[in-house]
């Protein structure tokens, strides 16, 4: 099969997009240097654009002060759940109404945050103690960094990521 293991993995963004057209978006995302998960975080919760600067805290993440998301979600009182990627709770402490973190700086790893995340998320779902709920799954960035995107394990863990969606 000459169709690289990255592509066709996750057929349900092509269903949300025929079938919800007013509902989804497909936009193309070109990541400029860097790109450690603190910085992409900040820059997604806040606006700002990444810096050099921030990727020497990547490893020590500090508290998010200025205007983001998470902020304003808290000031209209939703309850907001979050699962993944422990950076996220260095970056906001106690600001998540619930949450289920996991270690996250361990690339070669591409199993324990995702199954972390699918061990809890559906039951929390079913709640009703809730208004957001953030979900940061690893496995394919992880898989990305130790085999690169065209191995069989990347198309595993898409199609992973696409029976969540």
């Amino acid at each position: 099969d000459d169709v690289p293991h990255y592509k066709n993995k996750m057929p349900v963004i092509h269903q949300l997009l025929k079938r919800k057209p007013l509902h989804s978006r497909l936009y193309k995302f070109l990541a400029d240097p860097p790109t450690t998960t603190m910085q992409r975080l900040k820059g997604l919760t806040t606006g700002s654009l990444p810096t050099f600067v921030d990727a020497g805290a990547n490893f020590n993440s500090y508290a998010i002060t200025e205007d983001n998301l998470i902020d304003q979600m808290i000031k209209q009182d939703k309850n907001i759940k979050f699962f993944g990627d422990d950076t996220w709770l260095s970056l906001f402490p106690e600001k998540f109404y619930k949450s289920f973190e996991f270690p996250s700086f361990d690339v070669k790893d591409l199993h324990t945050v995702d199954n972390g995340i699918l061990k809890h998320i559906y039951s929390e779902m079913r709640q009703s103690d809730w208004d957001v709920i953030i979900a940061h799954f690893l496995g394919v960035d992880h898989c990305g960094h130790k085999y690169g995107p065209n191995h069989s394990v990347m198309g595993e863990k898409l199609a992973q990521m696409d029976g969540v969606l």
